[in-house]
């Protein structure tokens, strides 16, 4: 068991390189500018209209969500055996020893008035997750509307309808590190890696930057409101 639980946590490390390389190259730019990106992609929310009275909004790292050791659309048969949760948090203590406490913010609602407050993930740092390619299994899968359908649109992907919990088929491919023989696990974090590899060469030869995916996806989204 401690042989097979090691090959899947260095197949996970590789999925979550060639996912963390990737949104650090195209959704960056959008996860900076969260509040924005959230208002331009539900105008007609009051919810999402929001200014920042303190600290820095969490977005989608919300308090938690690091800790879902488990795979989105599995159910109970998506949760991770006990094995593979220690082994993930022993990798996760040789970057970050000590768990952080976690950020506060607080909100207002430009139409309403309302003020809310919230905590966002522990591991979230002012220059972002602190875990790298240990970040949960839906930290890696969950991509906003905003960012999700600028890529669908520049790589001629199939528009998802709203939030996605499946980027890049993530859902397979960690679904097959955690419970799939080792030859499975190889095959699909290669395809993994493959595939981000070839969207990477389209846009980097279209926009050549994270920057100008989000300006070109701004610019449409200004002009349709």
């Amino acid at each position: 068991m401690r042989a097979s639980v090691g090959l899947r946590v260095r197949a996970y490390e590789r999925a979550g390189r060639a996912l963390q390389r990737f949104f650090s190259d195209w959704a960056s730019a959008f996860c900076a500018r969260c509040v924005e990106v959230t208002r331009l992609t539900h105008p007609r929310l009051p919810a999402a209209d929001v200014e920042v009275l303190e600290g820095v909004f969490a977005g989608c790292c919300q308090a938690g969500v690091a800790d879902g050791y488990w795979i989105p659309g599995l159910g109970d048969e998506g949760r991770f055996p006990p094995e593979m949760v220690t082994a993930l948090e022993g990798a996760r203590r040789h970057l970050c020893p000590r768990r952080p406490l976690p950020p506060r913010f607080r909100i207002r609602e430009r139409r309403t008035g309302r003020i809310a407050t919230g905590v966002g993930c522990a591991y979230l740092s002012p220059n972002g997750c602190v875990l790298g390619p240990w970040r949960a299994p839906l930290c890696f899968a969950f991509l906003c509307s905003g960012p999700a359908r600028a890529l669908a649109e520049a790589l001629g992907l199939p528009e998802p309808a709203g939030d996605t919990d499946d980027f890049a088929g993530t859902r397979r491919v960690f679904a097959a590190v955690v419970f799939g023989e080792p030859a499975e696990a190889e095959g699909v974090v290669s395809g993994l890696e493959r595939r981000l590899h070839e969207w990477h060469a389209v846009l980097e030869g279209r926009f050549g930057s994270g920057e100008r995916l989000y300006r070109w996806w701004r610019a449409r989204e200004t002009r349709g409101s």
